[in-house]
């Protein structure tokens, strides 16, 4: 099956996660994606919630739970004022730093892989990747 474009893709995901990791190493960052990812969007949306964390990564909340708690050094939890039950999470300072240092390293790491395309090939690619992340794209949905 050469002309199947999971082959490429998959090797794809396996090189940026291999120049993540490497340029992680690199600086001095001992988060794993997940982590970093998890950082980045408590970064972008504090107050948020683990059961929306969960629901913007596909993890389900038993991973979200186990990768938060590797994060407690950089997170503060609160408890949501209109329901106890419910946790709003957000950065501490050492947090935010972390995840601002993660986001610069993730940046890098994707202008390595990308490297050997042109400017032009590299917008291509991000709005054909756009396309297939378009609402409706996701699986059942009947508009896909």
């Amino acid at each position: 099956m050469p002309d199947s474009p999971q082959i490429p893709f998959s090797a794809l995901m396996t090189l940026l996660r291999r120049h993540l990791q490497a340029a992680l190493a690199g600086a001095g960052i001992s988060l794993s994606p997940p982590q970093g990812q998890l950082l980045g969007l408590i970064a972008a949306s504090p107050g948020i919630s683990p059961q929306a964390l969960a629901a913007a990564t596909g993890r389900d909340k038993a991973q979200i739970t186990r990768h938060l708690a590797a994060l407690e050094a950089y997170i503060q939890r609160q408890s949501d004022p209109k329901d106890a039950r419910r946790q709003c999470l957000s950065l501490n300072q050492q947090g935010q730093s972390l995840a601002i240092a993660y986001a610069k390293v993730r940046q890098q790491a994707q202008a390595a892989a990308f490297a050997p395309l042109t400017d032009a090939e590299r917008q291509q690619l991000a709005a054909l990747i756009g396309k297939c992340l378009a609402p409706g794209a996701e699986p059942g949905n009947s508009a896909s």
